[in-house]
């Protein structure tokens, strides 16, 4: 029995392999009739479009219309071209250059499409970019929006970048118009506030302002600035103009967008400084003007917007020379000389906070005081045996007494009108200021002033005279002292005495 199934199991195999060894050769034999077969097909159609057409079974009816068979034979054959040029190049050069081709973001239609017509949509179905794109890439005129809708720029692209003439928006207000390259600003351009107000026009680089152009308030429209820039700042020669955008408020070189260098400054269009700047204030030689009578009232040297170094005041209403020496942190300071408005020099020595430094000439002899102070405008010897000096010019009398060693005539103290300036002090400045310059007084007190002071008194017009009080604040000051004389209500001094402890 197991002889007879190992048989059987022998018999099947053998069947099979010799079906297994069939087979190619059929598979052969049925390629070989259907190339026969498709060889027959070909040579009949070549045979039929060679052929005149002669006989009636040489056409085909349609409808009432005979066609000859080579004639249908070859309509087939374009149209099947046609169809296939049609898929092939036609309808992709159409859709995007006939019609609007609809184009995912990041799809691989997005990535090859070429044409004139794009509208390419993000992942929510935004569109955000309408116009041209080259293999995939935005290049050419379009439209770029955000995904809100809003239009983002409007003008040439070149492979994704704004490039050659567009417009640039935020939040739908313009806020850009003219040249691009790789996105930035470049060249010719104008510039917007996010109010659509114009800031500026001219040139531009890389992004930012360079070269030469204007800039505008964005208030009234007028231009505020015309020159040259360099890196988004004012650098090179230029104009700075008042909101009226006509007068002018300085015009000469600048450095990191401050004044630097030989310039002009003008107040309410009237010239007011002509000389050298330095990080935006009057530094080294200059010229000041009045800008009421436009007449020079400075000339010299000025450091961080002040005088400082050597100069020379004017009078701003007869142009004649008044101070003419050094000066600090824009006070007369060191040496220096006065003049009288005849132009005789009426005072020549030391200077301190703005005026003569007076503490250093008490306790001068008569011969030194004259020699410095000039002639005076009156000598006058008292009955307290006193000597009396007033220069009308200064504003002060200086008090002398004989001194006890060597019996000549010695600075005793100094008596100032209310024209004068004492610490940067005037005769308007209020007793709170005077306080805080000055410190807390010594003493506060009604002063009666002794019979020699209705001479001083007298020849500088002050309105005080002896026998009588006047409200005072007594200061200390280094081994001397200052009182400041009022007015009744304190309001304003009237006199300041300066004397030795």
């Amino acid at each position: 029995m197991a002889s007879g199934l190992i048989g059987s199991v022998s018999s099947v195999m053998s069947s099979q392999l010799n079906s297994l060894k069939a087979a190619p050769r059929k598979l052969v034999s049925s390629f070989k009739k259907v190339g026969s077969k498709f060889k027959k097909q070909l040579n009949k159609l070549f045979k039929t479009l060679l052929k005149k057409p002669s006989a009636k079974e040489d056409y085909v009816k349609f409808g009432l219309i005979y066609l000859s068979k080579r004639a249908v034979i070859i309509l087939t054959v374009v149209f099947i071209a046609l169809i296939y040029l049609f898929v092939k190049f036609f309808y992709p050069w159409a859709d995007g250059n006939l019609w609007t081709a609809n184009i995912k973001l990041n799809s691989q239609k997005y990535y090859s499409f070429t044409g004139k017509k794009a509208k390419v949509k993000d992942a929510m179905g935004v569109v955000i970019y309408r116009g041209e794109m080259v293999d995939g890439s935005i290049t050419g005129y379009g439209t770029q929006y955000d995904s809100y809708g809003n239009m983002v720029y409007e003008g040439e692209f070149l492979e994704g970048n704004y490039s050659g003439q567009g417009k640039l928006y935020r939040n739908g207000v313009l806020i850009y118009k003219g040249n691009f390259a790789q996105s930035l600003y470049q060249g010719e351009g104008e510039l917007y506030n996010d109010s659509g107000d114009l800031i500026y026009k001219g040139n531009f680089e890389a992004g930012l302002k360079s070269g030469t152009g204007i800039e505008y308030s964005a208030a009234t429209g007028k231009r505020i600035y015309s020159g040259s820039f360099a890196n988004d700042v004012r650098e090179g020669n230029g104009t700075e103009f008042l909101e009226d955008g006509n007068n002018k408020l300085y015009e000469g070189a600048f450095a990191s967008g401050k004044y630097e260098g030989a310039g002009k400054l003008y107040e309410n269009g009237i010239l007011k400084y002509i000389g050298n700047f330095a990080n935006g204030l009057f530094e080294g030689e200059g010229t000041m003007y009045d800008i009421v009578t436009s007449k020079m009232i400075y000339k010299g040297s000025f450091a961080s917007g002040l005088y400082e170094g050597e100069g020379v005041l004017y009078d701003p209403e007869t142009s004649k020379m008044v101070y003419q020496g050094a000066f600090a942190a824009g006070q007369k300071s060191g040496e220096g000389s006065i003049f009288d408005s005849l132009g005789a020099v009426s005072f020549n020595g030391e200077f301190k906070d703005d005026n003569i430094n007076y503490l250093n000439y008490l306790g001068a002899a008569l011969d030194e005081i004259t020699k410095q102070f000039g002639k005076e405008s009156y000598r006058q010897n008292t009955n307290d045996n006193k000597l009396v000096l007033t220069y009308l010019s200064l504003d002060m009398s200086l008090i002398f007494k004989t001194d006890a060693d060597s019996g000549a005539y010695v600075c005793e103290k100094m008596i100032l009108g209310n024209k004068q300036t004492f610490s940067g002090l005037n005769s308007t400045s209020p007793r709170s200021e005077i306080i805080k310059v000055m410190g807390n007084p010594y003493s506060s007190i009604d002063y009666t002033f002794a019979k020699y002071y209705d001479t001083v008194f007298k020849q500088l017009s002050i309105n005080l005279s002896s026998g009588a009080k006047a409200p005072s604040d007594k200061f200390l000051m280094d081994g001397y002292f200052v009182r400041f004389y009022y007015n009744n209500s304190r309001t304003e001094y009237l006199s300041i005495e300066i004397s030795k402890l």
